[in-house]
C-alpha cells in the first residue's frame, strides 16, 4: 500500500481478512455466497462491500469509511443506509415508482448535511475509538485518560460523556447551552435539532429551538418547530410564543385561540397578567373590543 501497489495490496487485504481465524468480518466466500442468492424479484442483495470500495480511493476501504477494524463511521452507515434505499427503489418497494420519482430527488449531499448528529457526537466516537484501538489486538499501550484537547469546554463535554459521568442528553444540552452563550447560533441550533431528533418527547430541546429562532427574528421557523412541540406537551410558552408571532405578523385574529389557551393554562399571578394582557391586546387589534374589554375587567377584578 506504501509503495502504491494497490492491487497487490487490495489483495493482500482481502486475503488477510479471509484467513483471520477471528471471524469479525465475513469472508469471501461468505459474501459470495450472500451475493448467489440475489434473483431480483424475491431476494434483493444491496453488496455494501463493492458500494464501499466504489467511494473509496483505489478501491481500499479505509479509516474513511471504517472506525477501527470492523465498524463502519457515520459517513459508512450513512453509505449503508444509500444503498439500501437505492436497492428499495430500483424495485419500486414500499411505493410504486412515481412516488419515489416525487421523492427520491433530495440530494446525498443535501441529507448528509441534515444528519442527526453534531460534532459532539463525532468527537466522543473518536475518543472511544482511540481507547479501544490502543489496547490488544491493535497496540500493548494504553490510552492516556484524559487526551489532549479536552481542555476547552466541548472537550471537557466529550471527556465526562466517554467517562460515563454525563448522559447524551445532558452532554448535548451542556454544548447546546455553551454555544447559545458564546453566540455560535448555528451549532446551537445543531445540538437542539438533535435533541429533538433522538428525544420527540421531550418538549424542552423544541422549546429553547423555537426561542433560538424567535431571538434570531426566524419567526416562520419558530412557529414551525413550537407547533412540532405540541406533540411532546402543550405548554404556556409554546402558545404564547407562538400567538405573539401571529400578532406581531398582522394576524390579531388568529393570535386569539392561542393567547386563550396560554392564560387557561397560566399559574403564577404574573404570567396570568401578562397572558391575559396579551389575549385582550389580540382582542382589540382584531376589533373584538367588547371581549378585550371583559378580559380586562376580569384580570382587574381578580389583581
Amino acid at each position: 500500500d506504501r509503495l502504491n501497489m494497490k492491487g497487490a495490496a487490495k489483495r493482500a487485504y482481502v486475503a488477510a481478512r479471509d484467513y483471520d481465524q477471528l471471524r469479525f468480518r465475513a469472508s469471501s466466500g461468505f459474501n459470495d455466497a450472500i451475493r448467489a442468492l440475489d434473483n431480483g424479484p424475491q431476494t434483493m442483495v444491496a453488496d455494501i462491500e463493492k458500494g464501499f470500495e466504489r467511494a473509496s480511493a483505489d478501491s481500499l476501504i479505509g479509516n474513511d469509511l471504517i472506525l477501527e477494524h470492523l465498524h463502519p463511521n457515520l459517513r459508512g452507515n450513512f453509505l449503508i443506509a444509500k444503498f439500501l434505499a437505492d436497492l428499495i427503489r430500483q424495485h419500486q418497494l414500499i411505493a410504486p415508482g412515481q412516488e419515489w420519482d416525487t421523492t427520491g430527488k433530495i440530494s446525498g449531499d443535501s441529507l448528509w448535511n441534515r444528519r442527526p448528529t453534531t460534532e459532539l457526537d463525532e468527537l466522543a466516537a473518536r475518543r472511544r475509538i482511540s481507547i479501544l484501538t490502543s489496547a490488544w489486538p491493535f497496540q500493548s499501550r494504553a490510552a492516556p485518560l484524559s487526551p489532549p484537547g479536552t481542555r476547552d469546554t466541548i472537550g471537557m463535554i466529550v471527556d465526562r460523556l466517554t467517562k460515563a459521568k454525563t448522559t447524551w442528553e445532558e452532554a448535548h444540552v451542556s454544548a447546546a447551552e455553551y454555544y447559545t452563550r458564546t453566540g455560535d447560533t448555528l451549532r446551537a441550533e445543531r445540538e437542539y435539532k438533535t435533541l429533538v431528533n433522538q428525544l420527540p418527547m421531550n418538549v424542552s430541546a423544541y422549546l429553547f429551538l423555537g426561542q433560538l429562532y424567535m431571538r434570531g427574528g426566524r419567526h416562520g421557523e419558530a412557529e414551525e418547530i413550537l407547533q412540532r412541540s405540541l406533540n411532546a406537551d402543550t405548554t404556556v410558552f409554546a402558545c404564547k410564543a407562538i400567538g405573539s408571532i401571529k400578532l406581531n405578523t398582522g394576524n390579531a385574529l388568529e393570535a386569539v385561540p392561542w393567547f386563550t389557551l396560554a392564560y387557561g393554562m397560566s399559574g403564577e399571578p404574573e404570567e396570568q397578567m401578562q397572558n391575559g394582557y396579551l389575549l385582550s391586546l389580540a382582542l382589540h387589534t382584531a376589533n373584538m373590543n367588547d371581549r378585550a374589554s371583559a378580559v380586562m375587567q376580569g384580570l382587574l377584578q381578580k389583581f
